[in-house]
């Protein structure tokens, strides 16, 4: 998916350490729009984040981290001006392309096992502007936790910037 960045939402019990930890990769959801193949072949490749910041709140306390050195892959789709966002979470989708801009569609959500959690994020926006060989990419979601039978809400955003590294 696209970016990527693996976040650790940390979950406390009542009255214990730390039990779980999920990921919050990021991509997301704006509306679709028209697209072409072409502009899809633009974003294809494997990318690095070198830069940007991952905002989280979860059970009302916020964290903010550093974002560097992850990667992720974007393939050409299946479908005529897609392409297909992935990383090491298994949380996997469809982009769609337009221009120098990637978009996910309403709704865009994935739902995925880690460290014994059962994480699901909901994309809540998405935006990514491709310039040359950097991708510049803003999204939020909507994240819940599920450890042991005890669910906790979230939200995440992230902001940064991916170099291409090879097509």
């Amino acid at each position: 998916m696209l970016p990527v960045r693996a976040l650790c939402l940390h979950r406390r019990l009542p009255g214990s350490e730390i039990v779980g930890c999920s990921v919050f990769a990021a991509v997301v959801s704006l509306a679709c729009s028209s697209s072409s193949s072409s502009s899809a072949a633009n974003f294809v490749g494997m990318w690095t984040i070198t830069s940007g910041t991952e905002n989280e709140t979860c059970d009302g306390k916020s964290t903010t981290t550093t974002l560097t050195n992850t990667t992720f892959t974007l393939a050409q789709g299946t479908a005529s001006g897609t392409v297909e966002a992935s990383n090491s979470t298994g949380c996997d989708f469809t982009l769609n392309a337009n221009g120098d801009t990637l978009s996910a569609p309403a709704g865009t959500s994935c739902t995925f096992t880690m460290n014994g959690s059962t994480t699901t994020i909901n994309f809540t926006e998405f935006m990514a502007t491709l310039s040359g060989t950097t991708l510049s990419i803003t999204n939020g979601a909507n994240i819940t936790i599920n450890t042991a039978g005890v669910t906790e809400d979230c939200t995440g955003s992230e902001t940064y910037m991916a170099t291409q590294i090879s097509k």
